[in-house]
């Protein structure tokens, strides 16, 4: 039977999509016009973005073009125009990306790049972060932690310091101090 799912329904019409911050996934099928695709990729909401614009030329419909998601536009400008064009236009980015300006926003896009190991790219944002918002105990957990997984323990234990200064009763980082202590 032509377009049945194991059950032996029919799947008529449909369109799936999930994943993470690093990656996703789309399924589509149209029982009616036949056409069917699955997209995965590994940046981002891209498998999202691509999908609707295949739909849009399977109906012979017009289609924006494809806008690279802001962590790769990021990462171009710090890699092209260098951290000091970021810290400039930072304002104008945060509109771009369609999130708030404020310490989570280095943080969130920080953390992407330490988990996709441009360490280096991380640590740039997160020092950045900490030039931003030097009262903020949690800029200096996440400067410290990429010092930490970039093996240099002296800038990771400042760091947690200075974090634990500003927040004095964080058991977390409390416990990652000594832990870094008791190693050295």
């Amino acid at each position: 039977m032509k377009g049945a799912l194991p059950s032996h329904t029919s799947s008529g019409k449909a369109m799936v999509a999930g994943g993470t911050p690093f990656w996703n996934s789309v399924i589509y099928y149209n029982q009616d016009n036949g056409y069917a695709f699955v997209i995965m990729a590994n940046t981002c909401t891209i498998a999202d973005e691509l999908a609707f614009r295949i739909k849009s030329i399977i109906k012979n419909e017009p289609c924006p073009a494809l806008q690279f998601p802001f962590a790769m536009t990021l990462y171009k400008s710090i890699n092209e125009q260098g951290i000091d064009y970021v810290k400039s236009n930072l304002e104008q980015m945060a509109n771009a990306a369609g999130l708030p300006l404020d310490e989570r926003f280095l943080n969130f896009f920080g953390y992407q790049y330490l988990n996709a190991g441009a360490k280096e790219v991380a640590l740039k944002l997160f020092k950045l972060n900490v030039d931003l918002y030097p009262k903020v105990a949690n800029v200096y957990d996440s400067l410290g932690e990429a010092y930490l997984l970039s093996d240099d323990k002296t800038n990771a234990l400042k760091n947690y310091k200075i974090a634990l200064e500003l927040d004095p009763e964080n058991e977390r980082i409390k416990s990652t101090i000594a832990k870094i202590e008791k190693e050295q």
